[in-house]
């Protein structure tokens, strides 16, 4: 997979973290629901909502969750640079690149409304 799209990658998770660790300083790290329909954002800061549904989504996608995501991706493209020549296997080293190269590809998939996102990386069904 081509070094634009972990830069790519790169920039999308930086964008991310700096996203989480901006609405830390207006809000806690981690958001809770109250009551039904609200999430507790910080102290003194709650979420209102008339939908559960809605509260356990917004509660489930707090600065925490996200950090935690931005690492756990971050990881995985490191995984991919750091192959470099992969081990023998059954299935020899350009598959494993290739199947590498498709799990950055998903990665990037929810970024897909950026405008430097590229088509040509879109994975295939």
């Amino acid at each position: 997979m081509s070094d634009d799209l972990v830069q790519f990658l790169r920039n999308r998770l930086t964008d991310d973290e700096r996203q989480a660790k901006a609405a830390m300083t207006y809000a806690a790290k981690d958001w809770f629901i109250e009551t039904s329909g609200i999430v507790t954002t910080g102290p003194d800061d709650d979420v209102y909502t008339n939908d559960r549904e809605v509260a356990e989504h917004i509660a489930r996608h707090d600065p925490a969750r996200v950090l935690h995501e931005v690492e756990a991706k971050r990881r995985i493209v490191e995984q991919h640079e750091s192959i470099g020549d992969p081990p023998p296997s059954e299935f020899g080293p350009d598959l494993v690149r290739a199947e590498l190269g498709r799990v950055l590809a998903l990665l990037a998939l929810p970024y897909a409304d950026h405008p430097e996102y590229r088509d040509e990386w879109r994975p295939t069904p």
